[in-house]
């Protein structure tokens, strides 16, 4: 999946910037789409992927005809192209995978009537509608750095009449729980990206581990991916002092990130795994 040059180590880490704000649902995939196990039987099934159509906003809509039992294994509602990165790639978790999923009620909107959650949706995202197998209608928002996945219930989006959408309170999980889960959501919108990206320790430890991997599959050494991440400069310095703690914590990201992308106990990575902080 990497192929990098001794010249770029420069540029390497920056490849990784897109990782700066992802979603757990996001992060998943990433690792996801890292285990060789998911890569072959992703692009086996690929070719039968469900056909897409783009409707008004440029929203792209999926139907399922039929169950997806070899993806709904792996937490999906069916395989997308593992080639493509989060948050762009066309990714339905089941809700097993995924409790994050927002609950949302769709319904009639009059004529002119504002609904201003639903226009700042489509003005600042790209929308993909999936029906699935049951006539259940998903949407997946993919906003600048992120994506945010929701389980629509009651008038259908698949209409040319106006709709308005509101948020549901899942009872089960509790008020609190599912007001901060739509508050994560709504961070799909964008307002906290920066550039240069800023990464939270969490997100940093995950993209050193993805950085890790990926290099050691690439055949670089701890030393070069060490280089990778935290500077040449820094890694000489602390081997001309003798501290080879930073090549020593490449083994640490590897070995992490490696858990991750097989699965604890060869369960695959899924959103849930990746809910709470990861040290």
């Amino acid at each position: 999946m990497v192929n990098v040059k001794l010249d770029e180590f420069a540029t390497y880490r920056s490849s990784y910037d897109y990782t700066a704000y992802l979603s757990n649902r996001d992060w998943a995939f990433e690792y996801l789409r890292r285990n060789s196990k998911f890569q072959a039987v992703a692009w086996e099934a690929f070719g039968q992927a469900p056909k897409s159509k783009l409707a008004c906003h440029d929203i792209k809509l999926i139907r399922l005809k039929t169950e997806q039992p070899a993806a709904e294994e792996w937490g999906l509602k069916f395989f997308p192209n593992p080639d493509i990165a989060a948050p762009k790639a066309t990714v339905f978790w089941t809700p097993e995978a995924d409790p994050e999923i927002v609950h949302v009620t769709v319904l009639p909107r009059e004529p002119g009537e504002p609904h201003d959650l639903f226009d700042e949706t489509i003005k600042k995202c790209k929308m993909v509608h999936l029906t699935d197998d049951k006539g259940i209608e998903h949407l997946v928002h993919v906003g600048p750095g992120r994506s945010v996945q929701v389980r629509c219930s009651g008038h259908t989006l698949v209409t040319t009449k106006p709709v308005k959408t509101s948020f549901s309170v899942d009872a089960v999980r509790g008020l609190d729980s599912h007001l901060e889960i739509v508050k994560r959501a709504t961070e799909v919108y964008g307002d906290h990206v920066k550039t240069p990206p800023v990464f939270s320790q969490k997100a940093r430890l995950l993209r050193n581990g993805l950085i890790a991997l990926d290099g050691s599959r690439a055949g670089l050494t701890d030393r070069q991916i060490a280089s990778i991440i935290v500077g040449d400069k820094s890694v000489e310095e602390g081997m001309a002092n003798g501290d080879r703690s930073l090549i020593q914590r490449v083994r640490y990201y590897r070995e992490r990130a490696h858990e991750l992308c097989e699965g604890a106990n060869g369960a695959p990575p899924r959103p849930i795994d990746f809910m709470c902080d990861t040290r």
